[in-house]
């Protein structure tokens, strides 16, 4: 899966295109949250994607909301290579 996003989108937005990705609806796709297992860091929601410190080959943990009994998901960060 290939997610473009610009620098000002929120985290809360690249969340919710992974989640729907692995076949959560919508609605429920929106409680999803991330975290940078490099560095243990929860990511805000409201925050910039340009604001989280992401390197290539980082991996991103997808949570569901507690008590959902739905699993965790793992992406791994590829930066574009310029052309």
């Amino acid at each position: 899966m290939l997610a473009r996003g610009r620098a000002e989108q929120r985290v809360a937005d690249l969340s919710r295109r992974l989640a729907m990705y692995f076949g959560e609806s919508s609605e429920a796709a929106s409680s999803f949250t991330l975290r940078v297992e490099r560095t243990g860091e929860h990511l805000r929601p409201e925050a910039p994607i340009s604001s989280v410190d992401l390197l290539d080959g980082d991996t991103l943990r997808l949570i569901p909301p507690r008590g959902t009994g739905k699993i965790n998901h793992d992406v791994t960060v590829r930066r574009p290579r310029p052309e």
